[in-house]
């Protein structure tokens, strides 16, 4: 930075709003986008030239994941299908003078214990920046039952951003879209699964089916940007985005009820019952799959994480 620009904020050149806007001392502006709730708006009403070069991280949210079918007189279960990470698009675009809508996508909804269709995790829903780029939500985890026909019907995962896990027995993983995410898992009975974002799949017995662990975006990463996420996420979103910039990996299957078997990089939810299956907010991950076990109840699926958005200015 010249002395000039050291002596004349860069607030002279640029007026600049939407989201939380951070301006942390590294040459750069930022604009985080957490709203799930409705459509945001980034303005920008002064520039130093007629358009100005942004970069663009946009995640949306993951795939919820499966649920586990409490069965009749202790019959076995399969394990459920983690949900898929949302989709991820980054890049740079060139904006004139301006207002463009943003859109932040939610979590789908982890799957419920009771029959049907509705054992399955819900789809993450998109985020994206008008006309520039949307990233897919990512797929909801196969609903573990036992061997009959529902297992058929509900077992495999959802395609999407990245795709969900299947449920077990070898149910078939959903897809990921091209240059969004990755397949989610395979669904087993044994070994381990991993598919780089993707959902893990379902297993039964002691199975470890991890979803696959988030990729790093640097420019992005937690000591840069965690003023700008909502206090009570912060505690948890801090660490497993960290300096690396850990986002959207894909639910842990249900299978393993180790607590060693989390998938931490990205937020993912774990399959354990006895923590918490959800995934970590606004970092796009796929939500756990509950365990299937012999002699052991059902249980519901954890939710996906929220997607965000985020806008960066080089202002150096």
């Amino acid at each position: 930075m010249s002395i000039l620009q050291m002596l004349f904020h860069r607030e002279v050149d640029y007026a600049t709003s939407g989201g939380t806007k951070l301006e942390p001392g590294n040459g750069y502006l930022y604009h985080v986008f957490t709203d799930t709730q409705s459509a945001q708006n980034f303005t920008l009403a002064k520039i130093p030239n007629e358009t100005v070069n942004i970069d663009y991280i946009v995640i949306a949210g993951g795939g919820g994941g499966g649920a586990t079918r409490s069965e009749p007189n202790n019959q076995s279960t399969y394990g459920s299908g983690g949900g898929g990470a949302g989709g991820v698009l980054t890049g740079t675009s060139s904006l004139s003078l301006g207002t463009y809508t943003i859109r932040c996508g939610s979590g789908g909804s982890g799957g419920t214990d009771g029959g049907g269709s509705g054992g399955r995790g819900s789809d993450g829903t998109p985020s994206y920046i008008t006309g520039i780029a949307t990233a897919t939500g990512g797929g909801g985890g196969g609903y573990g039952t036992w061997s009959g026909p529902e297992s058929t019907s509900y077992g495999p995962g959802n395609p999407g951003g990245s795709g969900g896990g299947g449920a077990a027995p070898a149910k078939s993983k959903g897809t990921g879209i091209s240059g969004e995410g990755n397949p989610g898992g395979q669904a087993i009975f044994s070994g381990n699964v991993t598919a780089g974002g993707g959902g893990g799949s379902g297993g039964n017995g002691g199975n470890n089916t991890t979803g696959g662990v988030a990729d790093t975006y640097p420019n992005y990463s937690s000591p840069i940007i965690a003023p700008a996420i909502p206090s009570t996420h912060r505690p948890n979103w801090s660490p497993v985005v960290g300096s690396n910039g850990y986002y959207a990996s894909g639910g842990n299957g249900g299978s393993n009820t180790s607590s060693s078997s989390i998938t931490t990089l990205g937020g993912a939810g774990t399959n354990d019952p006895s923590l918490n299956r959800d995934g970590k907010h606004h970092t796009g991950a796929g939500g756990g799959g509950f365990r299937g076990r012999f002699g052991f109840s059902g249980g519901d699926g954890g939710g996906g994480a929220h997607g965000l958005v985020i806008i960066r200015i080089d202002i150096s």
